[in-house]
């Protein structure tokens, strides 16, 4: 069962975007304001794993577009990778379904602290998310009434 396919964002502070592009936040729609990778080329990134499918897939399109970033650290928690993009030494990537984290955090910090969700331009691969089991089993309703919670849940936190 298809739960969601999510868009990857690149996360960072008002304070990164200021000082290491220029850019003035005032002009950016958080979640909408989309962003070319080459314009991150060689600046400070704190990045996922390497085995998370978020790292892979951005491996693969800064592979393809010719295009590489500093990796100053590697964590492998959205929490803790929101945290240091507030500070401001460094960007990030996150999915989609962390983005309502991001907004709430947001609710609690202002000025430089603030977090960017953009949307990667030419970034054709989204995360899957799936509900693997047997169709051919018969799950009690409990179980079945579970599944569509999950299902549900996930909409509900794609909806930002």
């Amino acid at each position: 069962m298809p739960l969601s396919s999510e868009s990857i964002y690149l996360i960072a502070s008002a304070h990164y975007l200021k000082r290491q592009l220029g850019w003035d936040p005032d002009e950016l729609v958080n979640f909408r304001t989309e962003v070319e990778l080459e314009q991150f080329r060689g600046l400070p990134f704190a990045m996922n794993q390497e085995k998370s499918t978020t790292h892979q897939l951005l491996k693969e399109h800064m592979s393809k577009a010719d295009v590489s970033i500093q990796t100053i650290l590697t964590v492998s928690d959205y929490q803790v990778l929101e945290g240091i993009c507030r500070i401001g030494e460094a960007a990030s990537f996150c999915p989609q379904i962390y983005l309502s984290a991001i907004d709430q955090g947001n609710s609690f910090c202002s000025g430089d602290r603030k977090l960017f969700a953009l949307p990667v331009r030419s970034l054709e691969h989204s995360i899957r998310s799936e509900l693997a089991y047997n169709q051919m089993l018969s799950y009690p309703q409990y179980i079945t009434d579970f599944f569509g919670l999950l299902k549900q849940s996930s909409d509900e936190h794609m909806k930002l």
